[in-house]
């Protein structure tokens, strides 16, 4: 159990990069994993099963703690800019958009955006802590790019306006 211990408290690490909310996020990934034992099917190895608990515990976290993020930002961002308020309601529309758009994203999609868009982690980090090879993070970035560009062509400038 203790290498679990240290697996889980390696990617808690990666997912909080604080030794405190790691702790709180390995609690909470024992607690998960103690409380789903008797799911435990056997399809793969038990260490990965935890492995996966811890991936998608921290990818919990880092969307919990997003929001508040994004909100500090546009404040700062308001406050430095001199806008109208027809700016403001554009700028809160583009933003709740922009999060349904991302939420709307399969999992394995998601998870990269977040991990490099919102977290501005390096692609081989986001590899690392999602156990997949660097290309499979590019690939990923870039089909969900092209996803979010679809969701999203309403807000985009058309091809040279204002050029």
């Amino acid at each position: 159990m203790r290498e679990n211990l240290v697996t889980v408290m390696s990617v808690a690490l990666g997912f909080t990069r604080d030794r405190t909310s790691a702790e709180d996020l390995a609690q909470e990934v024992f607690a998960r994993v103690f409380g789903n034992l008797k799911g435990f099917r056997g399809g793969s190895s038990l260490r990965t099963w935890i492995y996966s608990i811890a991936v998608t515990q921290g990818l919990n976290a880092v969307r919990k703690r997003r929001p508040d993020t994004l909100k500090i930002d546009e404040a700062r961002a308001v406050q430095g800019a001199e806008t109208s308020p027809e700016q403001r309601a554009l700028q809160a529309e583009l933003h709740a958009a922009v999060h349904q758009a991302v939420e709307s994203l399969p999992e394995n999609l998601r998870s990269v955006v977040v991990l490099c868009s919102f977290e501005n982690r390096p692609a081989e980090e986001v590899a690392g802590l999602l156990s997949i090879p660097p290309g499979t993070v590019f690939s990923r970035m870039s089909k969900a790019k092209e996803i979010l560009r679809r969701k999203l062509a309403r807000f985009m400038e058309p091809q040279g306006a204002g050029r």
